[in-house]
């Protein structure tokens, strides 16, 4: 049964065996010392290829997926097989042999558990997610939210575009996380509504309430004024959406979104941190190094989780601390005054102290966040909790071109940040993202307008007969 689902082509076979040259030749050229680690690198390396050839050849489109196999790939093997030849990571800490195959075999059992659950769980789906029919006055009621917040924050925003000052965007913190983290989501439903309810509205004002809602969407969420984690789940959906033909297939995907990693995560990072003006980034992008990208600190999860693994050998686990913090994200701290620091700043501090790192906001890997609070057992239920996430996306993306697609592909994009972490940031982008674009659109949706609107017709017409 299984096997309907897949088929062999001569562009997948191709692919296939492009794939697996490169990544031999790529470890051949950068043998790491250790032969516990190279044996453990060649492991994870099958592991990913077959999951690759298997994940190509799949009739299905499956990008949450495909882009879980990405980032294994670019961030668990490229990456670090190619930082280890200088003898270092980008966050500072020098190679170690027995370190990094510890790390590999954690890798392994974070990929193995997740593929099988993932796929269990992918197949025991009966049947897809009900499409959602959301009435056009939600679209109103959302689009007249969205411009009073920009009325709110336009000073700011324009003070943040002149200055490029963080200071700027709201002086009190808890405002700016619900800014951040919901309420400059909304115009990526206003879009998403108009390419999927396109029929709902007249040719003129269909074209007049897109133009209004993608200058929303660019004006709260560009590479000035936004992080990644940000820009990648929007834009990438809606090149998805405006090109699904062209793109809904898993190979396509894959290239895609290799390239993104490989040239838009680097480029939109200098951007975003002010050390490259808009109008210089195309005459830089021509300066990339590939393979140096792959050395710098955008490629610093698999040093970070060593630098885990180490920790919690001197320190111990957290034993549940930060998930706490993760799940409760939406607790101010004035209230919280002890609510747990993301993973990612506690390993900054410690690589501060202990090796010659300069800055302590970095990222945390999922699997580092798993074993930070509960060892071994961590990474066994934080990959099969990911799993359930992944398969209720491509439930969600299963009836092919709509609105819940639409929210699946901005969702699956988004797994790229909750991968590399830290979790506890990227859980509240993608909790706010999910109320702002799904959440509170279908609640409003449930609102009985027209009976609301009927029966004050019917009180207005008694109350004037009754006057008469």
């Amino acid at each position: 049964m299984i096997c309907k689902n897949y088929n062999l082509s001569t562009t997948k076979l191709l692919f296939s065996l492009l794939f697996m040259f490169i990544s031999i030749v790529v470890l051949a050229a950068n043998v790491p010392p250790g032969v516990w680690a190279q044996v453990t690198f060649g492991l994870n390396l099958i592991l990913i290829t077959v999951l690759v050839i298997i994940n190509v050849h799949d009739k299905n489109f499956d990008l949450p997926f495909t882009i879980f196999l990405i980032f294994c790939y670019s961030f668990f093997f490229i990456a670090p097989i190619m930082q280890i030849k200088s003898g270092y990571f980008p966050n500072t800490m020098a190679y170690n042999p027995t370190l990094v195959t510890k790390a590999n075999i954690y890798i392994f059992v974070f990929m193995l558990i997740f593929s099988i659950s993932y796929f269990l769980i992918k197949n025991s789906i009966k049947r897809p997610i009900e499409l959602i029919d959301i009435p056009k006055h939600t679209y109103f009621i959302m689009l007249a939210v969205s411009i009073i917040v920009l009325i709110i924050f336009l000073p700011e925003l324009l003070g943040y575009y002149v200055n490029r000052s963080d200071a700027l965007i709201s002086s009190v913190k808890s405002t700016r996380l619900i800014a951040e983290h919901f309420l400059f989501y909304i115009p990526l439903f206003l879009v998403g509504y108009l390419l999927y309810y396109k029929e709902k509205f007249s040719k003129h004002s269909y074209y007049l309430n897109i133009i209004v809602s993608l200058g929303l969407l660019f004006w709260f969420i560009n590479p000035v004024v936004s992080y990644r984690n940000m820009l990648g789940p929007v834009y990438i959906a809606l090149l998805f959406s405006f090109f699904y033909d062209k793109i809904n297939r898993n190979i396509r995907a894959f290239v895609l979104i290799s390239l993104v990693l490989l040239i838009g995560f680097p480029a939109t990072y200098e951007i975003t941190h002010g050390y490259v003006e808009i109008r210089d980034l195309i005459p830089s992008l021509f300066n990339i190094k590939i393979f140096d990208t792959y050395r710098q600190i955008h490629y610093d999860a698999y040093g970070n989780f060593c630098a885990f693994i180490e920790y919690a050998h001197k320190a111990g686990y957290c034993n549940g601390k930060q998930l706490l913090g993760t799940l409760l994200f939406f607790v101010p701290r004035s209230i919280w005054v002890t609510k747990p620091v993301g993973s990612g700043i506690i390993i900054g501090d410690y690589l501060m102290q202990y090796y010659n790192m300069w800055f302590n906001n970095i990222s945390a890997p999922l699997i580092a966040e798993g074993y930070f609070n509960f060892g071994i057992f961590g990474i066994v239920a934080y990959s099969m909790g990911l799993a359930c996430l992944a398969a209720w996306i491509y439930r969600l993306m299963s009836r092919g071109n709509n609105y819940c697609w639409f929210v699946g592909v901005c969702s699956s994009v988004h797994l790229i940040f909750l991968l590399r972490g830290d979790l506890m940031s990227s859980f509240a982008f993608l909790i706010g993202m999910l109320f702002a674009i799904l959440v509170i659109p279908v609640l409003i949706s449930k609102i009985p307008f027209r009976e609301f609107i009927g029966e004050f017709k019917m009180s207005a017409q008694s109350i004037k007969t009754s006057i008469d």
